[in-house]
């Protein structure tokens, strides 16, 4: 399957101290039978095992962002995310 055929889909999910629930949701959507996305994480300044659970997953970027807040973390996805699609989440949203 061409990759490219497809629109790029970038999904972007914000943590903050979440690490189980963000272990869940990545293998989830690492599953995802679509040929053309990319998972990225932006860590809000976490003091658990974030980036140790993110590091296990070899395709799932990571970014840390050190300044606490949304609005920090909304201009980090704003500046990374080129794609036509974005899908936004939270690690909260496991626990749903």
């Amino acid at each position: 399957m061409n990759k490219d055929k497809f629109p790029k889909v970038v999904i972007g999910v914000c943590t903050y101290n979440r690490c189980l629930g963000l272990k869940r949701l990545l293998q989830s959507l690492i599953k995802l039978d679509y040929p053309n996305f990319e998972i990225i994480v932006v860590d809000n300044n976490s003091t658990d095992q974030t980036a140790k659970i993110i590091s296990e997953f070899e395709k799932v970027k990571y970014i840390f962002e050190a300044r606490q807040g949304l609005a920090y973390v909304n201009h980090v996805t704003d500046s990374w995310f080129s794609s036509s699609f974005i899908i936004p989440f939270s690690s909260l949203t496991c626990d749903i």
